[in-house]
């Protein structure tokens, strides 16, 4: 099953592979973020600062309740009213500042939130404001992509922060949790848990112990254990968050949904289905609340429901879920998304398990023709693609199709994984298996030795898996 992503909390950086991406998504939210601050300054003249002061507090309840485009839309028009006051107290400019950054960035307007960060350097007057701003384009730019952008401006934050108030400082954690965030994206695992486990010390000894952002450093570091296939220590991670964000945020908060989902990812890699199954239902109705019917990370949940109910042998279900994940993603993503080929990729394998190759065949295919336009042909993921079509045309006995297709798998994965890589040595002998069959036992044998050398050398002779590639090869010779 290729999943949906597992995703960081809203104070880690919302990841998700549904993602709203393209110019013309981002164009769409700057015009209308464009034309609330137009209404907000036609609606905010002649307010009194204790009006401003109200409009600011109640901005500031919806961003704490995760009710982001409602906390845009009145601190919008509060800091429209600011500018309008006589007398202004210009050090609250750069306080309206950052919280339209920080909301902005929820909303994923980047643009905006870049903006607002870049005009908090232009009027701070304080490194506090400063180092905020910083930390707010770096992480803009690991959302962007741009590593070592981020880890720059993190850097930056963190001279500033460790400088005015110490190692021990709560804020100080807040950066090295960013920091985390920044490895993670860029594979580096084991310096994501690194971080995130200095932004938890930090925190543990500095915050009342049911603080969110304690939920966030243990959410962040089951993600990277997660990553790593540790998924026990994930869920022991996903667990301690969520005993505390239980406790301290809204019952449809957006983070207890994330953290739902990502329990239910690592249940699932632990063969804890049907635990995975209640924690993908929880995430599914608080998403289904906040977010309506037609939001790809409601697709998300769908999808990580129905790879959940496949390993449960539910495969009805599975094929429901899967198809409603479909549904929305088209919709709102379009035909040519990736997550919209993960999509039938995994609805290939529940037709494959249900003894269907040919309705398996046309969705892998429709899987492959979108990674290979969207994702390019030396992905990792077109090369799982291709092991899947293999697999089929295995089962239909059609050998000469099935080695094409794994001979394209092993192209890429000894380029992105390394030719000595054990998934490697897996292709190799799946391609020697296919030989055997047609009778060819010379190239069988050639295909064989490669994985042999591969094991031989990365597991040891007395490895299972050696032992296997070895009698393969005796069976075969002469």
């Amino acid at each position: 099953m290729k999943r949906l992503l597992p995703s960081f909390a809203v104070l880690a950086l919302a990841l998700t592979a549904c993602e709203q991406g393209g110019e013309s998504v981002d164009r769409e939210a700057n015009d209308e973020s464009e034309k609330q601050e137009l209404n907000a300054q036609a609606s905010a003249k002649g307010l009194s600062t204790e009006k401003v002061e109200r409009l600011y507090s109640q901005a500031t309840e919806f961003y704490q309740k995760g009710k982001f485009p409602q906390a845009k839309a009145v601190m919008t028009q509060a800091y429209a009213a600011f500018e309008q006051l006589p007398n202004k107290d210009e050090a609250n400019r750069v306080n309206f500042l950052r919280e339209l950054c920080k909301t902005s960035f929820q909303l994923r307007e980047d643009k905006k939130a870049m903006e607002y960060a870049n005009q908090i350097l232009t009027h701070a007057k304080t490194d506090e404001d400063k180092a905020f701003a910083h930390s707010q384009l770096g992480s803009i730019r690991r959302r962007q992509g741009e590593h070592e952008q981020a880890l720059e401006h993190h850097e930056k934050a963190l001279e500033l922060r460790l400088e005015d108030l110490g190692e021990a400082h709560p804020e100080v954690g807040g950066i090295y949790h960013d920091v985390g965030i920044t490895w993670f994206e860029q594979g580096e695992y084991d310096r994501a848990i690194s971080y995130h486990e200095q932004a938890l010390s930090i925190w543990l000894n500095a915050l009342d112990p049911k603080d969110p952002r304690i939920a966030s450093a243990y959410h962040g570091t089951g993600i990277a254990y997660g990553k790593k296939g540790a998924h026990g220590k994930a869920i022991a991670n996903y667990r301690e968050a969520l005993a505390i964000w239980e406790q301290s945020l809204d019952s449809k908060h957006p983070d207890l949904a994330t953290a739902y989902n990502n329990l239910g990812v690592a249940q699932d890699g632990m063969a804890q289905h049907e635990e995975a199954i209640a924690s993908h239902k929880k995430a599914l109705s608080i998403r289904l609340s906040i977010l309506g019917p037609t939001d790809p990370d409601v697709a998300a949940s769908y999808s990580n429901l129905g790879s959940a109910y496949v390993g449960a042998n539910e495969f009805d279900q599975a094929l429901v879920q899967h198809k409603k994940a479909l549904a929305i993603c088209l919709q709102s993503l379009g035909s040519d998304h990736p997550s919209v080929a993960a999509i039938y990729n995994n609805i290939g394998g529940i037709h494959s398990q249900n003894g269907e190759p040919g309705k398996a065949l046309d969705h892998y295919r429709k899987c492959l023709a979108i990674e290979l336009k969207s994702l390019g042909p030396e992905h990792p993921d077109v090369a799982t693609t291709y092991n899947n079509l293999g697999a089929m045309h295995i089962g239909k006995k059609e050998y000469a199709e099935a080695v094409d297709c794994y001979l394209k798998c092993l192209a890429i994965e000894q380029k992105s994984l390394g030719p000595e890589h054990l998934d490697v040595a897996i292709t190799h002998q799946l391609i020697g298996s296919i030989h055997a069959a047609k009778g060819d036992k010379e190239s069988a044998i050639a295909s064989l030795l490669q994985a042999k050398t591969i094991r031989m050398k990365k597991l040891g002779p007395q490895h299972p898996l050696t032992k296997s590639a070895l009698e393969d090869i005796r069976k075969l010779s002469p």
